[in-house]
């Protein structure tokens, strides 16, 4: 399953769903929990991509002004494998040693502020926010000049800030039950050594009191 298959489902859930949220009155809730699932498309702009790959997410959300709220979440793309990568010695010299590159870990949590265009059942809403990354990976590294070239990987750590921007929308299941497609964009560039990007979209159910 790709991004488009996935951007694909969660808009036809949200119009089949919206005609149903009409019928319900939402509950005027100040503090929510959710959890949701969803696809990533991780990669750094400036060379390749990592795969698409399944996210978990779970967060706590507070109205802060009417229509307005801050959110504290946490994700974790789970998966994630680094490929193997060829040595790269010309004919007639001999390799030796394996090495990979990728990411086998990409965790983070944000701080986040959505605003709601609506306070009916069915709410589309802008969220942004910043946070902290943490990844882990390996990177190979070919020693050449002779014969054999050798070739080795490192595992690398890396805590970096990471910003996003959003869009989706808050569907009333039932007074306390919700639901909530949606679409975000992650970017560490900015003070991160792995400029590791994503694109992900997700459905987190919810529960308001």
């Amino acid at each position: 399953m790709g991004m488009r298959t996935v951007i694909y489902f969660l808009v036809s859930m949200g119009v089949s769903n919206v005609a149903a949220a009409q019928s319900l009155q939402a509950a005027d809730s100040r503090v929510e929990v959710f959890g949701g699932i969803g696809w990533g498309h991780l990669f750094r702009v400036e060379d390749q991509t990592f795969g698409d790959r399944p996210n978990i997410a779970a967060g706590l959300g507070v109205e802060l002004f009417p229509r307005v709220r801050v959110e504290l979440e946490f994700s974790d793309t789970v998966g994630l494998t680094p490929d193997s990568t060829p040595c790269g010695a010309p004919p007639g010299i001999t390799c030796v040693g394996e090495g990979r590159d990728g990411f086998s870990r990409a965790r983070m949590a944000t701080g986040n502020v959505a605003y709601f265009f609506s306070n009916g059942r069915t709410q589309p809403y802008i969220t942004g926010g910043i946070g902290t990354l943490w990844s882990k990976g390996v990177s190979s590294i070919t020693f050449g000049g002779g014969n054999p070239w050798i070739i080795t990987e490192q595992e690398f750590h890396e805590r970096g800030l990471v910003w996003h921007v959003g869009t989706g929308v808050r569907l009333a299941v039932t007074r306390r039950i919700f639901i909530r497609p949606e679409f975000r964009i992650y970017d560490s560039t900015i003070q991160s050594r792995v400029n590791l990007n994503m694109l992900r979209g997700s459905v987190a159910v919810g529960y308001g009191w």
